[in-house]
């Protein structure tokens, strides 16, 4: 069984996080209103991924929904990926596993 890291999460200023300007999954403003409606229903559960620059590698959404709520801060993991490679990989498999589930509750 391959070790796995354990993150820690923690708190940053949501002003202080910058989006990903190559992040293909673009937000409508319908989804992020549906999205600051959840995250005020329910907290935000599900942390954002940074990396080393600060930058949004998993999570915009959330961080944009947050920000439209006027939350200070947001909960984030802080992720020292090994290469440029290995950040556009895992937000590829994020984005794909967002569009999997879309897909899968459409028909629920």
């Amino acid at each position: 069984m391959p070790f796995h890291k354990k993150y820690q999460s923690k708190y940053l200023a949501t002003t202080s996080l910058n989006p990903n300007p190559c992040n293909a999954q673009k937000h409508s403003d319908k989804q992020i209103a549906q999205l600051a409606a959840s995250i005020d229903a329910f907290d935000s559960l599900a942390p954002f991924v940074i990396d080393t620059r600060l930058m949004i590698v998993a999570g915009s959404g959330r961080w944009l929904a947050s920000k439209k709520l006027g939350f200070p801060e947001g909960r984030l993991i802080h992720v020292k990926f090994t290469d440029e490679k290995q950040v556009v990989a895992f937000v590829l498999a994020s984005n794909r596993l967002s569009e999997i589930f879309l897909s899968s509750e459409r028909r629920i």
